[in-house]
């Protein structure tokens, strides 16, 4: 029965939705106190950002979880994984509090640094919680629901800021970490945790409580192999003996092949999952919509990126106990990537798009590639001034602003400052029917007339055509996004609770988490530079080409771990691959009357003996006497094998 398990991380997955809800928050407070349009006018004028107070606003947060990240496990394993999270929710509801009492930007700082701590020491106790109560069957499908509610989360307070105010919904979010306190007292802590503590009456007691309500007795046998898993030197937890390991041993666990192999695969995940654009198209989705010219508003697109994330997410949930990990992740990176390399080459062949006019005043101006003073002059440009004064905007022609090269009338290709201002005057017509003004009509004063204006200077411009190509792009990157949430984006995050052993799993779930963090925290460091040296068409080729060489690299290294237990995961990884096959010995199928042998029986020609070459690298020992030896009902011969490690064996005899 998986309905408790259900239940536990769905009590869970409130601290992950409350997360979530602190990673939306800067998007709907940043149109409100920032200066110019959008900027509520009831506000206190203390609350005042800057563009650079902005750009360090909308991700001081995520630059903050690495630093919680590195204590997640140290406090998680001395304190447990259920009263680590709910310590979590101390720091949410500080930051909440904040919020809404804020009254200087520097309060707004300190509370996004908060929650962006508390995001990293949720790591480590999340992720191993739901390792550890779940059963094979279920984890994939229940892990990948921890990420449908952090971006529900965010989806959520993008929706409460069309309707609230920013300070409203700041004190509404106070309920949800109190909400997750109060519940995560009703579910059990983990049972491998409790082992490792010797607190065996209330590991059984979980036990029984996860696996549907049951009696302890009916838990037995999963209760003992789990004592035997924490009797094994590799899996032990803080005390060995009595005692405190020594710092000496819990560094030497960090050296070994069990925790630098996951470390090394998780990492490397990570990193294909956040260089292969999506997380670069999620931040920058409003800037990167308006330049590839979206069919529909930017801002709606950007809603409708959260959709397919939503949807990609829900898609996981689903079709991971069907499929596996590694068939979603091969499929994830290879469509996400040929989604970039499509879009990329749009953007390479038809970069120049006829963009929308208003009132004969291009909007894509950005796009418009001039290379003289007399193209500016062409785009019939209002407000001049603003330009010709902006060093900025003249850079991008290696110009110089006019005032400062024509003093004292001087001349431009023998034209004297007078007619300077006679273009600049030309240009503040806008070329429409209803505001065009003829040349010979009364503008201003008696005592000013205005300057004649030139028939050779005035270049209407063409009315735009329809392209019927804009939805390219647009359908490309919305898919990018489903394909991307299916698999590559959250497979490590259900890895990280798996592949660890116990007594480093806390620690390296919360190392492995900061590493994600880093790597996407470059991510959106370094578009704006990729995209200066390579252009927006290189960039995303760029990301294609991660994607697909890492789909082909996943495909030697990526172990299926769904469906499997934690004994088995951690054998594949303690044992290198030198010797993939065993040699199992098995007589003739009648059941046993007597207990097996423990010393190997000797061959007669009244006992047959079968040879079996099983290939272990699935290392499904579970089902080996099913498919193998016609033993599918001999629970007690299956037993005797799985209780052995079979790579330690050359082969095994049974009676």
């Amino acid at each position: 029965m998986v309905l408790p398990q259900i239940i536990a991380v769905g009590v869970k997955n409130i601290l992950l939705f409350g997360y979530g809800m602190t990673l939306g928050f800067p998007t709907i407070v940043i149109p409100a106190i920032q200066g110019g349009e959008g900027r509520e006018t009831t506000q206190d004028s203390r609350l005042l950002l800057n563009k650079d107070e902005i750009s360090w606003f909308s991700s001081i947060n995520l630059i903050c979880v690495p630093l919680g990240c590195i204590f997640s496990g140290s406090i998680t394993q001395p304190i447990g994984r259920r009263r680590a999270m709910q310590l979590v929710n101390a720091p949410i509801l500080v930051a909440w509090l904040i919020f809404y009492f804020s009254s200087e930007v520097y309060h707004l700082y300190i509370g996004l640094c908060l929650a962006g701590v508390s995001g990293g020491l949720l790591e480590a106790p999340v992720l191993t919680y739901v390792a550890e109560i779940t059963q094979p069957q279920v984890r994939g499908m229940l892990a990948a629901s921890g990420s449908f509610f952090t971006i529900l989360g965010v989806f959520t307070q993008f929706l409460l800021g069309t309707f609230f105010k920013w300070r409203f919904i700041a004190l509404l979010s106070c309920s949800i970490p109190i909400i997750s306190v109060v519940l995560l007292f009703l579910i059990p802590e983990s049972p491998y945790w409790l082992i490792g503590k010797h607190r065996l009456s209330e590991a059984k007691k979980s036990l029984a409580w996860l696996r549907g309500w049951v009696a302890e007795s009916k838990v037995d046998h999963e209760f003992k192999e789990l004592c035997e898993i924490a009797k094994k030197p590799e899996s032990r937890g803080d005390e060995e003996d009595g005692n405190y390991e020594t710092c000496l041993t819990k560094y030497n666990a960090y050296l070994k092949r069990t925790f630098l192999w996951p470390f090394a695969l998780i990492s490397y995940t990570f990193f294909i999952g956040h260089f292969s654009g999506m997380t670069t198209l999620q931040t920058y989705a409003v800037q990167i919509f308006h330049t590839l010219k979206a069919p529909i508003d930017k801002y709606y697109a950007t809603m409708l990126l959260g959709v397919a994330e939503l949807i990609g997410t829900l898609l996981c949930v689903i079709l991971v106990h069907f499929t596996g990990k590694r068939p979603l992740v091969f499929l994830s990176a290879i469509g996400c990537g040929l989604c970039f390399l499509a879009t990329g080459t749009y953007t390479h062949f038809l970069h120049l798009i006829p963009g929308k006019t208003i009132r004969n005043i291009v909007a894509n101006v950005s796009e418009i590639e001039s290379q003289s003073v007399e193209d500016l002059i062409a785009m019939n440009i209002s407000m001049p001034e603003e330009i010709f004064n902006d060093t900025s905007m003249m850079d991008r022609f290696d110009y110089e602003p006019l005032y400062e090269i024509h003093e004292d009338n001087a001349t431009l290709d023998g034209s004297s400052m007078a007619e300077i201002n006679l273009l600049t005057d030309a240009m503040r017509f806008v070329l429409n029917e209803s505001d065009y003004v003829e040349v010979n009509e009364t503008t201003a004063t008696d005592d000013e007339k205005p300057y004649p204006i030139p028939d050779s200077i005035i270049i209407p411009l063409p009315e735009p055509k329809h392209n019927k190509y804009l939805w390219i792009p647009l359908t490309l990157l919305l898919g990018s996004a489903v394909l991307s949430h299916m698999g590559i984006r959250l497979i490590p995050w259900m890895l990280i609770g798996e592949i660890y052993p116990t007594n480093v799993r806390s620690c390296a779930s919360g190392l492995s988490g900061g590493i994600g963090y880093v790597f996407g925290f470059l991510a959106n460091k370094l578009f704006l530079e990729m995209v200066g040296n390579f252009t927006l068409y290189g960039t995303f080729w760029m990301y294609s080409f991660v994607s697909l060489s890492g789909a082909v690299a996943l495909y030697f290294c990526l172990p299926e771990t769904e469906g499997r237990t934690l004994a088995e995961i951690e054998t594949f990884f303690t044992k290198s691959k030198k010797s993939p096959t065993i040699s199992v010995l098995v007589n003739a199928p009648s059941p046993p009357k007597t207990p097996p042998q423990t010393s190997i029986p000797q061959r007669t020609p009244d006992h047959p003996v079968r040879h079996f070459q099983l290939d272990l690298s699935n290392w499904e020992s579970n089902k080996i006497f099913e498919q193998h030896t016609g033993l599918k009902n001999h629970f007690v011969l299956r037993k005797i094998f799985i209780m052995q490690n079979p790579r330690d064996c050359t082969s095994i005899d049974i009676l």
